[in-house]
């Protein structure tokens, strides 16, 4: 039987805090993958959170407008 093993990630925990500043200054996400030598993808991995929660909080934000 096969065991799969987890893949190692593709950046350490301090290049992702370096990706969301990058994110956070205005670098697209072409940019930030160049930058680290990694996909979009894993870019868009690594921000995901961060973009959902910033969605959450525009949409909030314009629901208390609108009262």
């Amino acid at each position: 039987m096969f065991v799969r093993r987890p893949q190692k990630p593709a950046t350490t925990k301090e290049q992702d805090r370096q990706i969301l500043l990058a994110y956070k200054d205005g670098m697209s996400w072409n940019e930030i993958a160049d930058t680290f030598d990694i996909s979009r993808q894993a870019v868009y991995r690594r921000l995901k959170g961060h973009i959902e929660a910033k969605k959450k909080s525009e949409t909030h934000c314009k629901n208390n407008q609108k009262s």
